[in-house]
């Protein structure tokens, strides 16, 4: 292999690890900051997901290959955050205090 082949490669690589690090970071958004209504960590994972996926996208797209996966992502991403509803808590009554519960 020569120096061209290497640089491609090790650019490749270093791209994969950054679309992991972005998916393990939009994770945690998902598991701890959306799930508890938290209103910074919805813009946040949008913007993670823009800004991976479009670089990704754009990346393929002037490479010439099939870059439907990217956009597939965002579609899916942005459709799913602006259909999320805030979890409904109820109240329920046990021995003389009301208690809020999240089991529904």
């Amino acid at each position: 292999m020569d120096n061209t082949e290497n640089l491609i490669l090790l650019m490749l690589h270093s791209v994969g690890g950054g679309l992991m690090a972005c998916g393990v970071g939009m994770f945690v958004l998902v598991h701890y900051g959306i799930r508890k209504n938290v209103a910074w960590a919805r813009w946040s994972f949008l913007l993670m997901a823009w800004l991976a996926q479009g670089f990704n996208g754009y990346g393929m797209f002037m490479s010439g290959s099939y870059y439907f996966y990217p956009v597939l992502v965002l579609f899916i991403a942005t459709t799913g955050i602006f259909l999320y509803r805030k979890e409904r808590q109820f109240y329920a009554y046990r021995q003389d205090e009301w208690t809020v519960s999240d089991q529904a």
